[in-house]
């Protein structure tokens, strides 16, 4: 398996060279920004129907304390916990790379099953499903990848999350291709840095929603439909073409 990865590797960076080296007039096309600067803030009203939210810094997310260098590519993002009449509450977060911004590669590192589980999250295995369908007044969303993450404390507490995340790249959702999301699968990893070199890199979001009550069980509230709605016409809601190829 060693000499395996060893000639991908070579493989990766003869075929990354020789790309580079290939002129391509589309490359200066994609530098276009497509969203009027703001457009995530600008989709989500501070206050849905009883809900009321408040902004979170950039800095409180796990994309910095891991990976801030790459923090600094971000196009835009949104980071806000919205808070229902009865207490409980969820957060969402999303990342916007405007086309040209950043490659497939980099963005797809910011999975909580990487990021969360290199800062000492454990993921509830029992929990993972990596195609949670969800819908909203009928209308389905693209398929979550779902779980519940756990964070050991002291005296034997835990602290506990449930999430649901996408990485959507070009209007589509992206399959990683493997269990957890942790490595990145070697073949996806060629395939996009093929795609990049012939193509430049596309529009990309990345979109968690988190929280310490099960995310299922908020379904049944009006105002957090309302939320999913408005995350579904921002990039979400499936497309008759979509697959996850």
């Amino acid at each position: 398996m060693k000499y395996f990865y060893a000639i991908f590797a070579l493989i990766t960076m003869l075929v990354g060279f020789g790309l580079t080296m290939w002129p391509n007039e589309k490359l200066k096309e994609v530098e276009v920004f497509t969203h009027q600067s703001g457009h995530l803030k600008q989709a989500f009203p501070e206050k849905i129907g009883a809900m009321t939210s408040v902004d979170k810094p950039l800095g409180n997310t796990e994309e910095v304390s891991h990976a801030a260098s790459d923090i600094l590519d971000v196009s835009e993002f949104l980071h806000r916990q919205y808070n229902l009449p009865d207490g409980r509450d969820f957060t969402v977060y999303i990342s916007y790379w405007n086309p040209g911004k950043s490659d497939i590669r980099s963005a797809s590192r910011h999975t909580p099953d990487r990021c969360w589980v290199s800062n000492g999250w454990k993921i509830d295995q029992s929990t993972r499903n990596n195609n949670d369908h969800i819908s909203v007044s009928g209308k389905p969303l693209m398929d979550a990848y779902f779980r519940f993450y756990d964070y050991n404390l002291d005296f034997g507490k835990k602290y506990r999350r449930s999430v649901w995340f996408w990485h959507i790249v070009n209007g589509k959702r992206y399959d990683y291709k493997t269990k957890d999301n942790y490595t990145a699968n070697p073949f996806v990893y060629l395939k996009n840095m093929i795609e990049q070199a012939l193509y430049g890199s596309p529009e990309q979001y990345f979109v968690r929603v988190d929280s310490a009550t099960d995310l299922h069980s908020l379904l049944k509230e009006k105002d957090f439909q309302e939320f999913l709605g408005i995350l579904g016409k921002l990039v979400l809601f499936k497309k008759e073409t979509d697959t996850n190829e």
